[in-house]
């Protein structure tokens, strides 16, 4: 039997979680959606890489390597611009169109916090590019979606919608038990040009979404609230609702200026005390 640790103790236990999850960096704003609530930077990557590098793979893996869709994913195909920048490319090689697909399983993972990148969109049609979170038990076991995860796509571009924004769940796996939601769409004038800041608030409340601090979307208590430890991804995928890729000017790429993940300290002790109970 697993005893849990005593309030008293928590308290005692807590600032050094605190030190041993959060990133301590004052130089980096804490956004106006949780600002003057206790949130705490625990996750951060500027790419402040050199040109040509890939991202750090101490926090990335490759995900899915070889042909996903009408993509093949391909390491080099995401690399760091030695600008401050992540650009993942789409690119014809050959007779086969090549991206890159990374994500943070095993490395990173976080239940409930705010969870933001700054990127610059695509121009050209035939794909899309993704900032989502997604768990390791996606759909297992079904119709339990709080304890086996929800994708969250934060934000889900293609170049045909211009300068609107709509934010995306998926729940109980993709095959025959498969549910979604997805908020009405919002248009944000400029989207398309330069970058812009996608966020998602995610707690026991629910969801809510920004773009540069602005709420674009909360999904309704229709939705499953999950509550496990999900992971970070981003993406460019291809299938034929996209458009027409063979008719895409490329090279073309969305650039990634930074990935931060915040939490609450009760956030950050709960991740804590999950990992501590599955380690045993």
């Amino acid at each position: 039997m697993i005893r849990r640790p005593s309030s008293l103790f928590s308290l005692f236990l807590l600032p050094f979680l605190l030190s041993a999850t959060a990133v301590i960096a004052d130089e980096v704003e804490v956004p106006p959606a949780i600002r003057d609530q206790g949130y705490k930077l625990v996750f951060r990557d500027e790419f402040s890489g050199e040109k040509g590098a890939p991202p750090d793979p101490t926090k990335w893996s490759q995900m899915i390597p070889g042909k996903w869709r009408d993509l093949w994913n391909v390491a080099d195909a995401c690399q760091q611009d030695g600008e401050g920048n992540l650009r993942i490319a789409v690119r014809k090689n050959g007779d086969r169109f090549e991206t890159g697909y990374i994500g943070t399983p095993g490395k990173f993972e976080a239940t409930h916090g705010y969870f933001e990148a700054r990127i610059r969109l695509q121009t050209q049609i035939g794909f899309w590019s993704a900032f989502w979170l997604n768990s390791p038990t996606f759909g297992k076991p079904v119709d339990d979606p709080v304890r086996a995860g929800v994708e969250i796509d934060v934000i889900e571009h293609v170049a045909y919608n211009g300068d609107t924004v709509h934010h995306t769940a998926h729940w109980n796996g993709y095959k025959e038990h498969h549910q979604a939601y997805s908020t009405p769409v919002v248009k944000v004038p400029g989207l398309t040009k330069g970058f812009h800041t996608f966020a998602v608030k995610w707690d026991e409340k629910g969801y809510v979404f920004y773009v540069d601090g602005m709420e674009t979307g909360r999904w309704p208590q229709s939705v499953p609230i999950s509550n496990c430890p999900e992971y970070l991804l981003l993406s460019c995928e291809s299938e034929k609702w996209a458009g027409d890729l063979t008719k895409a000017v490329l090279p073309d790429d969305f650039a990634v200026d930074f990935v931060r993940v915040w939490q609450t300290p009760a956030q950050i002790e709960a991740d804590q005390q999950r990992k501590a109970t599955k380690g045993k």
